[in-house]
Order: C-alpha cells, then sequence, then structure tokens
C-alpha cells in the first residue's frame, strides 16, 4: 500500500473512532471538565486544597443517600472497605430486577419522573466495541490483531463476560453525582423519590 493511502485510511480511521467515542461518552454521561476544575488542579497548593474539600462534599453526600436508601429491599449499594476511598463520581447501584418484578428502564423512568437527574443505565461493555467486535484499531486491515506476535485466538464474542454484560444490560444504574452539587436537602428529597418509587413498585410490574 502506498505511504499516502495508508496515512489517508488510518486519519479516516481515526475520526470514525473520535465520533464513537463521543457518542459512547454521551450514553454514559460523562461531562466536560469544567475550566475551574482544571484551574483547580493546575494551581497548587490551594487547588489542591481546594479539590479535597469538592470531593470531601461528595464523599458526605454520598454517605448521607447511602444511609437513606440502605433499607431498601433488591437495591444494592457501594460497598466501601475500611482502607479504601470513593471520590463518588458515580454512585453505583445494582437493582434485583428478579426480586423485585420490575425492569431497571421502568425504575429509572419513575425516578425521573419524580424529579431524580443524571442516572445512566448500564455502562459501556469494553470487549462489545466496535474496535473489539471487527479486530481493526489502526488501517483498514486488523491492526495489531494481525501481527504475528498477536495471539491468533482471541475472543471477544457476546458472552464471555457474562457479568459486566447482565450489569449493563439489565441491573446496574449510575447515579452521576459528578452533574450535581448536592446539599443535604438534595440528597434528602432523592431519598423520598426512591422510597416513593420502591413504596410502589407494584403499580410498575
Amino acid at each position: 500500500m502506498e505511504p499516502s493511502k495508508a496515512v489517508k485510511e488510518y486519519k479516516e480511521e481515526l475520526i470514525k473512532s473520535q465520533e464513537q467515542n463521543e457518542r459512547l461518552t454521551a450514553l454514559v454521561g460523562k461531562v466536560t471538565v469544567e475550566k475551574e476544575w482544571l484551574a483547580l488542579c493546575s494551581v497548587p497548593p490551594r487547588g489542591v486544597k481546594k479539590l479535597k474539600e469538592l470531593v470531601t462534599t461528595r464523599q458526605q453526600a454520598a454517605e448521607r443517600l447511602a444511609e437513606g436508601l440502605k433499607d431498601l429491599t433488591g437495591l444494592r449499594l457501594p460497598i466501601i472497605n475500611d482502607d479504601c476511598t470513593h471520590v463518588y463520581y458515580v454512585f453505583p447501584l445494582i437493582v434485583n430486577v428478579d426480586k423485585l418484578g420490575v425492569s431497571r428502564d421502568l425504575i429509572i423512568r419513575a425516578l425521573e419522573a419524580e424529579g431524580v437527574s443524571g442516572l445512566a443505565s448500564g455502562y459501556v461493555n469494553i470487549h462489545l466495541l466496535p474496535m473489539y467486535q471487527k479486530k481493526i484499531a489502526y488501517g483498514s486491515h486488523g491492526f495489531p490483531w494481525t501481527l504475528r506476535e498477536a495471539r491468533q485466538n482471541i475472543n471477544y464474542t457476546k458472552g464471555i463476560c457474562p457479568v459486566a454484560e447482565e450489569l449493563h444490560e439489565k441491573t446496574f444504574i449510575g447515579f452521576q453525582m459528578c452533574l450535581h452539587e448536592l446539599s443535604s436537602n438534595d440528597i434528602d428529597l432523592i431519598v423520598s423519590a426512591f422510597r416513593k418509587v420502591w413504596e410502589n413498585l407494584d403499580d410498575l410490574s
């Protein structure tokens, strides 16, 4: 292949990959970091101190949320070990749809109707992205999977990651705390919305 043609194909594939990434980013609810956040991180030590304060505030909000939701049937909350911390960019939830008899998507719609925003259903399963399914990362001829040094029996078929796939398709809800500055009153309203939905699950089934 002529070098100019190879470069052209590479640019085209790069543009396609960027467009796919933008669409996937929108699906998982990831937001662009604002200039203020960049400034916080780029001006130590004041920026680092402010960042720690913001993370601490979010952690406190997450703890209040967890306390308010902990007794809801069929809802699994994040587990944080004693020697670990969590910044709660996303507050992860897992719903036991079999036990509740209601689909995750219906629960999300009900919560949104009660005013809860920033809920994401599932997340991207990396192995199911086009790059892995087609085994083409650069160019149009299967690189790097076509390298002699690469394993030839790599399989990305749907079903190889059953736990991750079930979370994405049926049971995972991500509350995107990164989108909000949540006060104690905000958290209490969110808890009330969850409780109202759970009290009326029979009407959703």
